[in-house]
This record gives structure tokens, C-alpha cells and sequence, in this order.
């Protein structure tokens, strides 16, 4: 299918989480998907799933914003 690595992300992320299934509440779910992601693309895979988020709140579902902050702290933690 031609798809770039970065787009396996956005892929996924958009698959995964909608309206229904909530970003924060549904991370530690799914985290092993992305950490996979992560590894096998190395050092640019953080970068692409940060990409990932930045596009997923900003274009795809801008309802979900309200989540961000939430979805953030998750990821810091």
C-alpha cells in the first residue's frame, strides 16, 4: 500500500480512539501498540507519534481537545 512510517501511526491512533473510545481512559490499553511502533522506528518514533497526536487533536477530532491536558499528563506519567 505505500504507506510511510508516519502514517502507521496516524493509522492506528485514528483507528483506535474516536468518540466512543476515549484517548485517556483507553491509553493503557493500547500503549503497547505504540510502544512497539516506537521501537522499531527508533529514534524518530517519538516524534512521529507526538506528530500523531498533534494531528489526531488538531484535524481529525477537534471535540477531543478537552482531553488533551488529561491525555499529556498520561503520557508523562
Amino acid at each position: 500500500m505505500n504507506i510511510t512510517p508516519e502514517y502507521k501511526y496516524f493509522i492506528l491512533f485514528s483507528g483506535i480512539f474516536s468518540k466512543n473510545r476515549n484517548v485517556v481512559k483507553h491509553w493503557a490499553d493500547y500503549e503497547s501498540a505504540f510502544l512497539q511502533l516506537i521501537k522499531n522506528d527508533g529514534e524518530v518514533g517519538i516524534k512521529r507519534l507526538m506528530q500523531t497526536i498533534v494531528l489526531y487533536f488538531v484535524k481529525r477530532d477537534p471535540s477531543q481537545q478537552k482531553y488533551l491536558n488529561a491525555f499529556m499528563k498520561t503520557l508523562y506519567d
